[in-house]
């Protein structure tokens, strides 16, 4: 199918080549790409600290929103 389109467009086999290899990156997910970016910043650091930070840092995100969602309704 995708040859069929570039085949009619009259696009060059480099072309091709470069559209097809930029269409499968967009649809490889990546899997955990970024975490281990992440993970990779912080060489020293030990991993379970590094995700007792980070759970700790989203307990005190939902705490603040809930928090505020309780002075808006008036029960704090």
């Amino acid at each position: 199918m995708q040859e069929q389109k570039y085949q009619e467009a009259g696009v060059p086999d480099e072309e091709k080549a470069a559209a097809e290899k930029t269409e499968a990156e967009k649809t490889e997910a990546p899997t955990n790409g970024w975490l281990e970016q992440v993970y990779s910043r912080f060489d020293g650091v030990p991993l379970k600290a590094l995700d007792i930070f980070i759970g700790i840092c989203v307990f005190a995100f939902i705490a603040v929103i809930a928090v505020g969602i309780m002075k808006a309704r008036g029960i704090l």
